[in-house]
């Protein structure tokens, strides 16, 4: 009786300890995304000495904004008749007051596309982003997909 629980538990268990060894072994040598840069940043304090707020900082601690609602653009009846589909790429600034500005179109699409997705944009509600309690601007990109099904 011993052996044939033996005989069923044994492989689980080294299946489970070989799975989360290579899992381990894998993590050591894989990359987040593109990292073109540092893992670290320094902060410009550190740049020029100042040891009393020495700290070293993430890049992937940007502060971000928590965006809420985010209204869909409508397509155009131009866009529909000729069957634009892909993406509109937009560079906005969440405001510290909870407001969008400052829209930028970095990508676009023909037929009033680009401008349904400023102006949907500019409807999003969202809590600004926060550094030491405080709310800051930020820049980010958000995109809109436009696609006839």
């Amino acid at each position: 009786m011993f052996t044939s629980v033996i005989k069923r538990v044994l492989p689980f268990a080294l299946t489970l300890l070989i799975g989360a060894a290579l899992g381990s072994f894998v993590k050591l040598f894989t990359s987040r995304g593109n990292d073109t840069a540092p893992a670290f940043v320094t902060t410009r304090n550190e740049r020029r000495g100042c040891r009393s707020s020495y700290r070293r900082t993430s890049r992937y601690d940007t502060p971000r904004p928590v965006i809420l609602f985010k209204p869909e653009p409508g397509y155009t009846d131009s866009a529909r008749r000729n069957g634009v589909n892909g993406v509109v790429r937009l560079s906005v600034v969440f405001g510290a007051d909870s407001k969008v500005s400052d829209v930028e179109a970095l990508q676009t699409l023909p037929y009033g596309l680009t401008e349904q997705a400023i102006r949907a944009a500019e409807g999003i509600y969202f809590n600004p982003a926060v550094i030491n309690g405080e709310p800051v601007s930020v820049r980010k990109e958000i995109e809109y997909y436009f696609k006839i099904y």
